[in-house]
């Protein structure tokens, strides 16, 4: 595979707040502990081992033994979980929803960045013990986020009634979900075994079988999975849940900074409700709202006393919501920074108040690599058209365009033209000033009438030449769609079934932790010219 850069800056795929937080716009600044670089992160180390309560290590370790205990696991992945008890580990997140068979194909970009960053900083910083931390989204409940697959153009969706936290499903019904996603590989053995293998009865729920699935895929690197969704974790964060019940200080934080970058320019990506926890039991996953002093938890009214006593008595029965959970994660583990997407990124810079008002370290928080894959059939296609990978992230119209001028057996050469151009607008300009200088504003409305007329003239021939060109501009359109599903990146319709399965998933997986630098800042893309004539 060919490797190549390309600023993120130069495409329309980033946000600007990501795009300034990768490339170090000094306006951001404020809402972060400090640049994205590995000399920042002894710094971060010193920080954590000061803020972080140590004691909460055994608990934490005892867990996660829990968590893997009816899982066959590396070597790597049980050092690793060892490892955590010592003050001198520490770990780098990313996390995710609970997609089916992983969803778009960014969690392996994610998962693939930081276990390379976890090695990069353990190098920099020998005495040190890095673990890279998958954090599962179990509680979230936005089932329609993670219930379907896009295979091959089309979607493929498992249907449920059930409600609530998403980990806490149980798997009955998805054999007819993979049923229809095995349709589109009835002549794919490796396909199938894999599909078979995954989301089962022994599985329980989702939350068992998403971390089944991620550790057979990246257990042997040393990848370890949480489940927030934990009576003995969120016991460890009861003093901050009964903080936000007795003050919603996170609400008002988040707001401070929120007002701060808007009024530098940039969008709001969440909006912090009151109190930002959820009541959590079997029912569903619903909001905790303040009326008139006292608290709806579900259907009951209780007063501030009680709901501090009962997230005593039962603190499984609290989830934190958007705002709250990252808080939780940086809490219960010893983190030096989270990595994630471009959105995720976004709402992380809002919440540096609310660490602030906790005196909790925030994490150096990085956007995670972005991949684009052009396979050999791609470049098979571009080689024809005599275009590059790099042509098509240009504008789609002004590529097209230029296919045509450069290819044009008739001389399509504006420049001549242009230049001829700007000599009678100066020359116009010059003689109505000097016939009335008054007339100056005259003259420019006409020149500017002129020049568009002329834009018009050069469309109009454009336009000929293309019909000229119709069949390979046709196949443009074919490949763009192709690379850009939805005028997006491919990661995020594409999954590891529908590309993972060309390499094999492995293979796949093994390709794109070679590719992945966490000390890159632009967009991967990954050639195969291997069949190209």
């Amino acid at each position: 595979m060919e490797r190549v850069l390309i600023n993120r800056r130069k495409t329309s795929f980033f946000s600007t707040i990501s795009n300034d937080l990768i490339y170090g716009d000094t306006k951001l600044a404020p809402f972060i502990s400090a640049d994205f670089s590995l000399k920042n992160f002894p710094q971060q180390i010193k920080l954590k081992t000061e803020n972080f309560d140590h004691s909460s290590r055994l608990i934490l370790t005892n867990e996660l033994i829990r968590q893997y205990d009816k899982l066959t696991i590396s070597e790597l992945v049980k050092s690793n979980i060892a490892s955590l008890q010592d003050e001198k580990t520490f770990t780098v997140v990313t996390g995710h929803q609970l997609n089916l068979f992983g969803g778009p194909l960014y969690i392996v970009y994610k998962i693939a960045h930081i276990l390379k960053l976890a090695r990069q900083i353990e190098a920099e910083n020998p005495g040190q013990k890095i673990v890279p931390v998958f954090w599962m989204a179990s509680e979230d409940h936005d089932f329609l986020e993670i219930n379907n697959l896009n295979l091959f153009g089309n979607k493929v969706a498992w249907e449920t009634e059930q409600s609530g936290a998403v980990g806490r499903f149980s798997l009955d019904g998805i054999n007819d979900f993979k049923d229809d996603v095995l349709d589109y590989f009835m002549n794919d053995s490796a396909a199938q075994g894999f599909i078979a293998t995954y989301y089962t009865d022994a599985d329980k729920n989702l939350a068992n079988a998403t971390r089944r699935l991620i550790n057979d895929l990246f257990g042997h690197y040393g990848l370890v999975i949480i489940d927030g969704d934990s009576e003995a974790l969120k016991r460890l964060f009861i003093p901050v849940m009964q903080k936000e019940i007795e003050t919603s200080f996170s609400s008002q934080a988040v707001e401070i900074t929120t007002k701060a970058l808007v009024e530098l320019g940039y969008k709001a990506q969440v909006t912090p409700r009151e109190i930002n926890l959820f009541y959590l039991d079997e029912s569903g996953r619903t909001r905790i709202v303040e009326e008139n002093g006292e608290f709806r938890v579900g259907d009951q009214l209780l007063p501030k006393t009680e709901l501090l006593r009962l997230i005593e008595q039962s603190p499984s029965s609290f989830s934190p919501n958007v705002v709250l959970r990252p808080i939780y994660q940086e809490f219960i583990l010893p983190n030096l920074a989270y990595v994630g997407g471009v959105g995720e990124m976004a709402y992380w810079l809002q919440l540096k108040g609310v660490f602030d008002a906790l005196n909790l370290s925030y994490p150096i928080i990085q956007v995670r690599n972005s991949f684009q894959l052009f396979d050999r059939g791609v470049m098979k296609k571009l080689d024809k058209l005599g275009l590059t990978p790099s042509n098509c992230f240009e504008d789609i119209h002004q590529l097209k365009k230029q296919f045509v001028m450069d290819n044009s057996t008739t001389e399509m050469d504006f420049v001549k033209l242009d230049e001829l151009m700007e000599e009678i607008s100066t020359e116009m300009e010059t003689l109505i000033i000097a016939v009335d200088g008054g007339l100056k504003g005259y003259g420019q409305s006409e020149i500017t009438r002129l020049n568009k007329q002329l834009v018009g003239v050069k469309d109009k021939l454009v336009r000929q030449q293309k019909k000229k060109f119709e069949t390979s501009l046709q196949q443009i359109d074919a490949v763009i769609d192709k690379l850009f599903p939805n005028n997006g990146l491919q990661e995020r319709y594409e999954n590891i079934l529908s590309v993972g399965m060309r390499f094999g998933i492995h293979g796949f997986i093994s390709m794109i932790f070679d590719a992945s630098d966490p000390q890159s800042n632009d967009l991967i893309v990954l050639i195969d010219k291997a069949e190209v004539e």
